[in-house]
């Protein structure tokens, strides 16, 4: 079926393991910050596989009002940059 491969060409599931750092994507959190904002903010750590799609990460007291628990499709992979 056309529509269903052109569907799930950009739905593929990702694996993350334990400890991989991940950027998170804050479209859906309601932050008090200014107009001027990233759409990521700072990498946090994975703590837990909780099923499929479904991560536990790791938080500074920054962000203690948030949830620990994320949607996959939430977060990217955090490239670190050697110099």
């Amino acid at each position: 079926n056309n529509q269903e491969t052109y569907y799930n060409r950009y739905r593929l599931v990702k694996y993350y393991s334990k400890g991989v750092w991940i950027i998170l994507l804050i479209k859906n959190l309601k932050l008090k910050l200014g107009k001027l904002i990233f759409k990521f903010i700072s990498p946090f750590k994975i703590l837990e596989y909780i099923s499929e799609s479904i991560y536990k990460l790791e938080f500074l007291n920054l962000y203690n009002r948030l949830y620990l628990t994320f949607y996959i499709f939430l977060f990217e992979e955090y490239i670190i940059k050697k110099e």
